[in-house]
């Protein structure tokens, strides 16, 4: 619910976006993982008790990154830019990290970069085919489907999210534990997380460019808000951390209901 189906560009938007201000009236109480959903269930007429309940995120420790990096032919000193997940332009904005990449000047220090796509999807391989045929031929790498992301995820230096609109996607929250920094879009559950120094407006391919530059010219300031948002995923998105918060939650439903239950019964 941190979007609507207009704003996603799906079949009927209208109608199932007018459909949702009945359908949000219906649970007893809602859980959501950001504020930003909060937010629109109370603008959509959401009266019922909301609580905030962490994504768990578990997995076991990656390889080391310089092997990963020897696996896939990427020189260990190299600066890696990459985008995790479905690789596509509709809600990812693999379009958008490709023309902030492919239209940078020749002399600028982005064209020193290696990119790396973990994941699968047709936008993706085109975004390959455009970088290779635009001055990354020989530092463009693309692991496609993979069953464990977070192995190549840990040999990038910046993790790249142009969404075009976005819940709080896992990869986030690995990329935070692994203590990789994240360039995003200002949308949704990314601006509901991320520090504003490391969001750049929506669809907006100079921005983002801007922002990578940004990075590249001083890394050590931009790391500057990694370790304190580490330690927020150790403490709240631990599987037993967010074991415990259901469990605290669920009480509170139940007290909730029960109270309904005999205000109820006593009308």
């Amino acid at each position: 619910m941190a979007h609507g189906f207009r704003e996603m560009g799906a079949h009927y938007g209208r109608l199932r976006d007018l459909f949702n201000r009945y359908l949000v009236h219906q649970p007893a109480f809602w859980l959501t993982c950001t504020q930003t959903q909060t937010e629109r269930l109370r603008r959509l007429g959401a009266q019922q008790p909301i609580e905030l309940l962490p994504q768990p995120i578990a997995f076991d420790e990656p390889p080391a990154p310089a092997d990963v990096r020897r696996e896939l032919g990427i020189s260990q000193d190299a600066v890696v830019l990459g985008m995790c997940g479905r690789l596509n332009n509709k809600q990812k904005g693999c379009d958008l990290f490709t023309r902030a990449l492919s239209e940078s000047p020749s002399d600028s220090p982005l064209r020193a970069c290696t990119v790396l796509l973990i994941g699968e999807g047709q936008d993706g391989r085109d975004s390959v085919a455009t970088l290779r045929s635009n001055g990354w031929s020989g530092k463009m790498h693309c692991t496609g489907w993979c069953a464990h992301p977070e192995k190549y995820l840990s040999t990038l230096d910046l993790l790249v999210m142009p969404s075009r609109f976005e819940g709080l996607p896992h990869v986030i929250l690995e990329a935070l534990y692994l203590g990789i920094p994240v360039a995003a879009a200002d949308v949704d559950g990314l601006s509901d997380y991320l520090p504003s120094e490391w969001l750049f407006p929506k669809e907006n391919a100079t921005a983002l460019r801007a922002k990578l530059l940004e990075f590249l010219q001083d890394q050590e300031a931009y790391l500057s808000a990694l370790p304190e948002l580490r330690q927020r995923v150790i403490r709240e998105n631990a599987p037993q951390a967010v074991s415990k918060a259901l469990e605290s939650i669920l009480i509170k439903f139940s007290k909730y209901i029960g109270l309904a239950l005999r205000d109820e019964q006593s009308s």
